[in-house]
């Protein structure tokens, strides 16, 4: 069963090509404010009540029996599979109030920039994310493949599970964060106009830094990538300014687990600092060739080794997939 809410936007947004679209977080809090009313029996909008009576009639059960939410992008197509696997590792460790699988690319032989971005994202996943989720602090859940724990159980006075509950992705204090519209400075919208998906797992982490996100490698979806270059470029950028102001604001989280240079705050700075210098190193990449071109032999050795370094990327991968056409993108 299914429930479909379809935003119309005001009456003199009628007749627009985008009325009532205002974009994936805007639908993220209709659903938050609607859980939040849940957990705290709290008087509800007329949609949310329609809500309520609908999901009752439909599934048979008041929708307060849910304790967890997946949110799929409608360009994602979830591997059978892959569900089931998310939802044994919420199972195995209740400390985990949000995880994602990992991301492939549907159409990577449509064009050529679709192809550049498969070695991204795997990269991405199997090193950056799986190294994140050994600390438990995965900066970043894709928004097109993801989970969150609604609430998570908590033991009574007696020590009983059941009864009582801690509201997550239902926490008033991270529904009034990313609820906010007023948004003041250029670091402010660059959390809340574009990154959505990165914002919601900051405020997750600071509002519970000692729960975990974490990465689940045998849960897959594949989603549909930009296949223009100026449009990848376009999210590109939107994703490098998120980013680089995501992870500034999880710098000052002090509660992040481990202790220095084995610290989720020290992989976190050295995350912002690779982030930041990649253009310089660009730029230093294609000096140095120029160089080489005009006869400076005394360059060569720099460039074997950043020759070096981005071909062990390539090794790494060729060991853990053992498929060589992941090595050719």
């Amino acid at each position: 069963p299914f429930i479909l809410i379809n935003k119309v936007g005001a009456p003199e947004e009628a007749g627009k090509p985008k009325a009532g679209n205002r974009g994936k977080r805007d639908s993220q809090l209709v659903l938050m404010n609607w859980l939040n009313k849940l957990s705290f029996n709290d008087r509800m909008s007329p949609l949310e009540f329609d809500l309520s009576d609908k999901v009752t009639r439909l599934v048979g059960q008041f929708p307060t029996i849910y304790e967890l939410v997946l949110m799929v992008d409608a360009d994602t197509l979830v591997l059978p599979d892959s569900l089931g696997r998310m939802v044994m590792a919420f199972e195995n460790d209740e400390q985990v109030m949000g995880l994602c699988g990992e991301t492939k690319i549907a159409n990577k032989r449509q064009s050529w920039v679709t192809m550049i971005q498969v070695f991204e994202y795997y990269i991405s996943h199997r090193l950056g994310k799986a190294f994140e989720s050994i600390f438990g602090g995965v900066t970043c859940l894709p928004g097109c493949f993801c989970a969150y724990r609604i609430r998570s159980p908590k033991a009574g006075p007696d020590g009983s599970k059941g009864q009582y509950f801690v509201p997550i992705l239902a926490s008033p204090a991270v529904i009034e964060a990313y609820s906010q519209n007023d948004v003041q400075t250029l670091h402010e919208k660059n959390l809340l106009l574009l990154g959505e998906d990165r914002f919601l797992t900051t405020l997750m982490l600071k509002t519970f830094p000692k729960r975990k996100m974490i990465y689940v490698p045998r849960a897959i979806c594949k989603t549909v990538v930009p296949d223009e270059f100026s449009v990848l470029l376009s999210q590109r950028r939107r994703w490098i300014n998120s980013t680089v102001h995501n992870l500034f604001q999880l710098l000052f989280v002090r509660d992040l687990c481990g202790i220095f240079c084995c610290s989720m705050q020290f992989v976190v700075a050295l995350e912002l600092i690779g982030t930041v210098a990649l253009p310089s190193m660009l730029v230093f990449l294609v000096w140095l060739i120029v160089r080489l071109a005009m006869g400076d032999k005394s360059l060569v050795f720099p460039l074997v080794m950043m020759a070096a370094m981005f071909l062990l990327q390539g090794v790494l991968i060729l060991f853990t997939t053992r498929k060589c056409v992941f090595f050719i993108y």
